[in-house]
């Protein structure tokens, strides 16, 4: 069963903080969450430097290893430098260069490996 939740986490420097009506995790590494929003600030030698806004309405997470899949409805903005790559997103639609390239369209969101 599903239930409100609230997840605060705190790093090296900075943190982040996601509010929402549910989320379930399914069998083989599937998630869904429902409506909710969230914030993250974080810079660190290790992680480099993020700052997104986060907004959804409803998206089913599928993946992990070689590549991951999002559907839905999110409007993610912000930005991010690091050993991840670079990324850019505006109202859910933005692209991420690097190791783990991924390419989002209103939170429809595919990636891949590409080391």
């Amino acid at each position: 069963m599903s239930v409100p939740y609230v997840e605060v986490r705190s790093r090296e420097l900075g943190g982040s903080v996601d509010i929402g009506l549910f989320h379930q995790h399914l069998s083989g590494g599937s998630h869904v969450r429902g409506p909710g929003v969230g914030a993250s600030i974080e810079a660190s030698n290790r992680d480099g430097v993020k700052l997104m806004a986060r907004a959804q309405v409803l998206t089913l997470s599928q993946g992990e290893g070689e590549g991951r899949t999002r559907v839905g409805l999110a409007f993610d903005t912000g930005v991010g430098i690091g050993p991840e790559g670079l990324e850019a997103k505006v109202l859910g639609t933005g692209l991420r260069l690097g190791p783990r390239p991924s390419v989002s369209l209103v939170g429809n969101e595919l990636e891949c490996s590409v080391m």
